[in-house]
């Protein structure tokens, strides 16, 4: 979740709770601090290994897909926490390079339906709904 900057977007779309998880202690603090909102969890540790609390409607990686050693491993992880009909979505800016999105959906596991692959001057997103 780094410093949190998206909870606040998640919540004017009425998300009903947000989750974000960071590995660093210091992203997690920042984005405690940042909103404060009852709606908002933030957890610290590895998203890899941490049980989830619960089952979630939407997962979004959002500018850090490239710092995970194991992307298919990740994916897989974060699938198996959606709740039926639930939705995975990878999504950065372009300021890094990223595998193309053809070969990311690939990646995604075989109980996701991929319906977004766009990559071009404003977006990477590649997202993809539990079936």
């Amino acid at each position: 979740c780094g410093t949190g900057v998206l909870f606040g977007d998640y919540l004017a779309r009425d998300a009903a709770r947000v989750t974000g998880v960071d590995i660093s202690p210091e992203m997690a603090r920042i984005a405690v601090s940042k909103l404060r909102d009852p709606r908002v969890e933030v957890l610290c540790g590895d998203v890899e290994e941490l049980a989830p609390p619960r089952r979630y409607d939407c997962c979004v990686v959002y500018n850090a897909f490239p710092h995970f050693a194991h992307p298919a491993r990740l994916l897989a992880r974060l699938s198996a926490c959606l709740s039926p009909g639930g939705r995975l979505t990878v999504a950065h800016g372009m300021s890094r390079p990223m595998l193309e999105p053809e070969r990311l959906a690939a990646l995604m596991p075989p109980c996701l339906a991929v319906d977004v692959a766009v990559s071009d001057t404003e977006k990477y997103v590649v997202s993809a709904r539990l079936r």
